[in-house]
């Protein structure tokens, strides 16, 4: 695994899986020290959340180009995006001014279901 990870780029985002139980966290590959991989840490939201050290004999998989990664790429993408905005919304109609926020700049929303379906959509106009 480490001669594996050694060919991976530095600023390569990958999937590592730890041990069998398919639990899997997000990072590039920093290096390692002595019997650990180091490991930038992402949050789903791509957000950069430290480091994380896993022995090399816990690392079972590394996952690249996988539509997760491409997406989690594309929010790292718009977190460092320059000409982002602060929106100040008036607490007394909050929920209003949101909405008409989101209607007036067509923000994509995603809506997730119960069942698991999961939707993105615009909001198209606000009703009771």
């Amino acid at each position: 695994m480490k001669k594996i990870l050694e060919k991976i780029g530095k600023n390569e985002i990958i999937e590592y899986f730890r041990s069998s139980n398919t639990k899997f966290a997000v990072g590039n590959y920093v290096g390692a020290i002595q019997d650990f991989a180091v490991f930038t840490s992402i949050t789903p939201f791509g957000k950069n959340e430290g480091y994380r050290f896993v022995k090399f004999k816990d690392l079972k998989q590394i996952g690249k180009s996988t539509e997760y990664l491409q997406k989690i790429e594309k929010k790292i993408e718009m977190r460092n995006f320059k000409d982002r905005k602060t929106v100040i919304l008036k607490k007394e109609k909050f929920f209003n001014n949101l909405f008409e926020y989101f209607i007036k700049n067509k923000v994509m929303l995603r809506i997730i279901y119960k069942d698991d379906n999961v939707w993105d959509s615009y909001l198209i106009k606000i009703t009771k």
